[in-house]
């Protein structure tokens, strides 16, 4: 519903979640990993090409890293009494994110970071066997099982101390501000669409977590259903605000700079916060 909502006002009506989680060949590492220094030790013994994987790719990829970066208590901005993501209140410079930049230097220089890895080739190792650990979404499962591969699905290891937190990904129907009949319009989200029947319809055909509560209780039969939806319980919404835009423009080539060495990375973490705020200023 926040996911929905803007300045206090609901415009629309989820219907389905999506979200990151670990995916952990069962049969290379037996257990799930306790932290992140845990997965790469993990990893590491188990004497495959890649100790874990994650898409990066040469342009970043902040989606993705999400995860480690809120674990170092530095979410991109800050929520208001409702739960509102708050423009005024950019967090994402804070003493946490210039550790987090730290952090992606050295996995970078480890290693453990590679901007060589897009979404394809990192399935593709995974798929292969050539990594125990795969950090993605649902979208990726369907390749994995195919592939006879002995899954399952784990909570986000943190790497700064605190809790994990992905984005989850909220697909809904808005009404239109041109609807001539609003009314009728509400209604059918409201009274229709929002009804477990037909989530649960819109679940068995496009396969995603529903956001009606029964209609996901229902759907957790499905354990990879079940178990990203775990792990996205402790997600925070995508940001809706205008003001996201302006992150995305700076942050994953600020991330990819800091990854390869081109840049030293509280500097640059800095840099990108600063140019962050110019362009929301404007």
């Amino acid at each position: 519903v926040n996911a929905m909502s803007y300045e206090g006002n609901t415009y629309g009506v989820p219907y389905a979640t999506e979200n990151l989680a670990l995916l952990r060949n069962a049969d290379l590492v037996k257990e799930a990993p306790k932290s992140f220094d845990d997965m790469i030790a993990a990893g590491e013994k188990a004497g495959t090409e890649f100790p874990f994987l994650v898409q990066v790719s040469d342009v970043g990829d902040p989606f993705h890293a999400y995860p480690f970066q809120t674990s170092f208590g530095a979410p991109v901005f800050g929520t208001d009494d409702t739960g509102a993501y708050d423009p005024a209140d950019l967090q994402i410079g804070n003493e946490g994110g210039i550790e987090f930049a730290k952090w992606l230097a050295e996995e970078g220089e480890e290693g453990n970071l590679k901007t060589s890895l897009d979404g394809d080739i990192a399935k593709e190792k995974f798929v292969s066997g050539d990594s125990p650990f795969f950090l993605t979404g649902p979208w990726n499962v369907e390749a994995v099982e195919e592939a006879e591969i002995n899954l399952e699905i784990d909570p986000i290891p943190s790497a700064g101390g605190e809790q994990a937190q992905p984005f989850v990904a909220v697909q809904g129907f808005f009404v239109s501000a041109k609807t001539e009949n609003l009314l009728a319009a509400t209604e059918f989200l409201t009274n229709y669409i929002g009804t477990e029947e037909v989530q649960t319809e819109l679940y068995e055909v496009g396969n995603r977590p529903p956001a009606n509560k029964a209609a996901f209780e229902a759907a957790k039969a499905d354990e990879t259903i079940a178990a990203f939806g775990e792990v996205g319980a402790n997600g925070v919404p995508m940001p809706n605000i205008p003001e996201m835009a302006a992150v995305w423009e700076f942050w994953g080539v600020a991330e990819a700079e800091i990854i390869t060495g081109k840049a030293d990375p509280a500097k640059r973490w800095k840099q990108m916060t600063s140019d962050i705020e110019k362009a929301i200023s404007k």
